[in-house]
């Protein structure tokens, strides 16, 4: 069922489970476009355990926990997203073109989150290998009993960014309420500006990454 063009569905009269069947019968690497009123959009678990090399654009909104569990697929939100998108995820990737609610990618181990709006408190809550990549602004506690993995704050933070942080780096461009006292500002170095230069890249930006600040736990190697 491969084919160079993407597949379009509308779902609007299918169940949940019948979209989950759906995209397991698909082979490896297709393409599908999602329309009409998705069952699981405005719901919970939204492609939850997902674990295939597809490639899904879904137009419109989207519930919490949108990919939970999910490896291998690449996922395309144009709307909004609820809480834990990403939570959990072990790769793969997920770009949210709007806003994100909380904890944004909490426990993630491994793949890309990108939102290209703001997204709200705790984001990259325990993010333990992930790499993530916020826009705009973020709430509160950013970096949340993070433990390893990157996260790119875009756009400035709330207070106590990385409040019990124990691992993985933190670079951050603009005003930074506040941040935990477990948390050190570091010197940019030349793994930081590489490692940063390429995620920004991902997300369509040319940069350095020279205007952002580096942060990492304290007693944490670099």
């Amino acid at each position: 069922m491969s084919s160079d063009a993407p597949i379009r569905w509308n779902c609007s009269d299918w169940t949940p489970a019948e979209l989950a069947k759906r995209l397991r019968e698909l082979d490896s690497d297709a393409a599908v476009e999602l329309a009409g009123h998705v069952p699981q959009i405005g719901q919970a678990g939204l492609f939850s355990g997902l674990s295939q090399r597809l490639t899904i654009e879904v137009s419109g909104d989207v519930g919490d926990f949108l990919f939970f569990v999910g490896a291998e697929a690449s996922i395309d939100v144009r709307g909004n997203a609820g809480d834990c998108v990403g939570h959990s995820m072990r790769s793969g990737r997920v770009t949210v073109a709007g806003n994100a609610a909380r904890s944004l990618a909490t426990c993630a181990t491994g793949g890309f989150v990108a939102v290209l709006g703001q997204a709200a408190e705790r984001c990259g809550e325990r993010l333990s290998g992930a790499d993530v990549f916020v826009r705009s602004r973020v709430g509160a506690m950013a970096g949340y009993a993070m433990r390893g993995g990157t996260l790119v704050l875009g756009n400035g933070c709330g207070e106590k960014l990385g409040q019990e942080m124990t691992g993985g780096v933190i670079y951050v461009r603009g005003e930074v309420a506040s941040k935990a006292t477990n948390l050190r500002a570091d010197r940019m170095k030349a793994a930081d500006s590489l490692r940063l230069s390429l995620l920004l890249a991902e997300v369509g930006i040319k940069s350095s990454g020279s205007d952002f600040q580096v942060f990492r736990a304290r007693g944490a190697a670099a």
